[in-house]
């Protein structure tokens, strides 16, 4: 199977959850929410729940939570789901690395232990570049920055780069594969407990907040799929309309008369939230998209091999001529022959010249012609460097913003996991590319002339054969839903959640209390996904520690101070 198509099917059918309890076979009608809230408080780690709020709102997320233990012994979830998805409120899919590197602007061999989370990017790029950003969530990390000095102008590019899935679960399966990133934190501020800080974690909400400086619950993008009235969507399917709220790029660029060149160098629309919403919010203008994919707004922008933008992008940003001058797309356009180098680079990996990445065929859709290996790194490199040196990025007193995804540990993470020589190769080549993108920003933007933030907007979920974790279908967990409440009680089980047709459902007689308290009992036997293993004497073990409503989440107390770490 190719790739992305992988990808596709495991982001339209795939769930993953988390932890906490609630008593399966309980009565709703006998217990008041008060009541509810508290138990699950009694269950559940206070930072998980917490997490989950901050990506809830009761008009567009699912109706019920539901949350797993740790696998026993391996210290990973059970999770529920093909592909390998990412999504939990979990310490490991959570905690990212965050270093910020910049002389003249960042502090070196800067170590911050307490806790930070990706809405305080925002504020903080905001104060690099003296301009007050009310990130309603975050706040600036003051720590990694050099006091300014009078009259210091700020820096003349500030670059955010996200390793998509790079989270610290996977940088410390492979400890000996980023030993340039770990050499830079010497050189610059890191925070070694930084976290995403809002659940589900997947790459559209965590981009926005990133951002707006907000968790969903405020900026609105809650998931890849969530509900608008009585309806389904995605959250680039209109553009940049569904994100709520204004993101730092979009009031600096306003404020200073559009004068910034603003840059968003990605795969897919859903990348665009950390970056801008172009001319859509109110007096801002066209800033630039280059991203790859086809009209698909079902799969959130499905790839392809060119460079372009989504026809409901297309009013709103733009894309520079230079960047794809022969839209034909049986061909990969950007840069061929240097593309060709980066494929010849890949195959020559496990040491021999065989057109395959390991197993691999590079010459056929299953890579897509070696586009979802690590060949797209050092290609996606180079559109980064044009991006600047092209558009004169850095290049005045006005202060610039680009915002880079690298999507290649993410498409690993799903398919060949991170536990697999893949990771391995691809962090290798990731590490190795960043250190050339910093020499040559030395060279062309010049030391002292920018600041860049590496993170990454998730981890990823290990291979459940090197874990024990187990694995649910979530096709049987929603048939097992309408037939106990009605075919088309269900409207999408998606990550820790699910969504239902909650009219017909009550009009059936039932409540979502009656559907949380019978998930509650489902078991392991009546979820499991074919291959997945566990004994006989598993079976008739209950696959949820928690399952409640999810308008309980604003009453929980136990988050109301509760730490973000």
């Amino acid at each position: 199977m190719r790739l992305r198509s992988f990808i596709r099917a495991s982001l339209a059918f795939t769930l993953v959850v988390g932890v906490a309890t609630l008593n399966p076979g309980s009565s709703s009608a006998a217990q008041s929410d008060a009541a509810w809230a508290k138990k699950v408080c009694g269950q559940v780690p206070a930072d998980e729940l917490l997490r989950t709020y901050n990506g809830y709102r009761a008009d567009r997320s699912g109706d019920i939570q539901f949350f797993t233990d740790e696998a026993p012994g391996g210290g990973y979830s059970d999770f529920v789901g093909s592909g390998l998805p990412h999504v939990g409120s979990w310490d490991y899919v959570q905690t990212v690395p965050m270093l910020w590197y910049g002389p003249g602007y960042i502090k070196p061999g800067v170590t911050v232990k307490r806790p930070v989370s990706l809405a305080d990017i925002a504020p903080t790029q905001g104060q690099l570049l003296n301009f007050d950003f009310p990130g309603v969530d975050g706040s600036p990390m003051s720590e990694a920055l050099l006091p300014a000095d009078q009259g210091k102008a700020p820096p003349k590019l500030i670059i955010t780069m996200i390793w998509d899935a790079g989270g610290m679960d996977v940088l410390d399966q492979w400890p000996n594969a980023w030993p340039y990133l770990k050499s830079l934190q010497q050189q610059g501020a890191w925070y070694s407990d930084a976290t995403v800080g809002t659940a589900p974690t997947s790459t559209a909400q965590d981009h926005a907040t990133i951002g707006t400086g907000a968790f969903p619950k405020d900026n609105a993008l809650v998931a890849h799929h969530f509900r608008i009235g009585g309806y389904m969507t995605t959250p680039w399917s209109q553009g940049s309309r569904l994100l709520n709220l204004p993101t730092l790029a979009d009031l600096y660029d306003i404020n200073n008369d559009n004068a910034p060149i603003i840059a968003g160098v990605g795969s897919v629309p859903i990348h665009m939230g950390m970056v801008s919403h172009g001319s859509t919010w109110g007096g801002g203008d066209k800033d630039i998209a280059v991203i790859t994919n086809v009209n698909d707004q079902s799969t959130l922008g499905q790839e392809s091999p060119t460079w372009g933008i989504t026809d409901a992008l297309k009013p709103f940003y733009t894309t520079p001529a230079w960047v794809n001058p022969d839209a034909d797309p049986a061909t990969v356009d950007y840069r061929p022959s240097q593309y060709k180098q980066a494929v010849d680079m890949v195959d020559r990996m496990d040491g021999r010249a065989d057109n395959k990445w390991r197993s691999y065929d590079l010459n056929t859709e299953q890579t897509l012609f070696g586009f979802e290996t690590p060949a797209r790194i050092p290609w996606e490199t180079s559109l980064l460097e044009d991006t600047i040196k092209k558009e004169h990025m850095g290049q005045d007193a006005t202060p610039d913003m680009l915002f880079a995804n690298y999507k290649v540990i993410d498409y690993v993470s799903h398919v060949q996991s991170m536990n697999s020589p893949y990771m391995e190769d691809s962090v290798k080549v990731q590490d190795e590319y960043l250190q050339k993108f910093v020499e040559w920003l030395d060279a062309n933007v010049g030391k002292g002339n920018y600041v860049l933030n590496v993170t990454a907007d998730h981890g990823a979920m290990p291979d459940p054969n090197a874990t024990g974790a187990f694995v649910a279908s979530p096709g049987k967990i929603g048939s097992a839903i309408n037939n106990e409440f009605g075919d088309g009680t269900v409207m999408l089980t998606q990550n820790s959640t699910a969504f239902f047709d909650v009219p017909l459902l009550e009009s059936n007689g039932y409540t979502v209390d009656d559907v949380a308290n019978f998930v509650a009992g489902l078991t392991k036997g009546e979820t499991y996904l074919e291959g997945s293993k566990f004994t006989q004497a598993e079976a008739n073990d209950k696959l949820f520690s928690s399952v409640f409503p999810s308008r309980l989440l604003p009453e929980l107390a136990c988050i109301k101070n509760a730490p973000l770490n």
